[in-house]
């Protein structure tokens, strides 16, 4: 059999600039999560990508538009809602909730009563009580 040549497509994926209270930047590819804890007190995902793990977090999420998907929970949602949520999560279908609010951004900065833990890409990179994220379009190019 022959082998030609390879074809390889090329394909560009947004990156996103997050900055922790103010500080030099960091950067991101899939997701930032801002947490004290999971089932009490304020909750954000800022989402360049649609799954966080096995979770549907952002559905029409995707890596190349430009824009992030931002959900935040209401501190004021109860433990056992968000444990509704979060097994909805699996599907996609957490949403719409009256304490869950999804937007679609370019640019963000999200503020905190308290300080948050903050997870880049599943990397703990710091507390913060300002986030800010900023895409960057065309960030990165992947062939495959």
């Amino acid at each position: 059999s022959s082998r030609g040549p390879y074809t390889a497509w090329r394909n560009t994926v947004d990156a996103m600039r997050v900055s922790l209270d103010g500080s030099e930047p960091t950067w991101g590819a899939a997701h930032v999560v801002a947490r004290r804890e999971w089932l009490r007190g304020d909750l954000a995902f800022v989402m360049n990508a649609q799954f966080y793990g096995a979770y549907d977090v952002a559905p029409r999420s995707h890596p190349n538009d430009g824009k992030v998907d931002v959900l935040r929970v209401d501190a004021a949602m109860g433990w056992r809602e968000r444990l509704q949520a979060r097994q909805r999560a699996r599907r996609g279908a957490h949403l719409p909730h009256p304490n869950l609010t999804m937007k679609s951004v370019a640019d963000c900065e999200l503020q905190f009563d308290q300080s948050m833990v903050v997870w880049i890409d599943g990397v703990r990179r710091g507390t913060a009580r300002r986030l800010q994220v900023t895409v960057e379009p065309d960030a990165y190019a992947i062939y495959v």
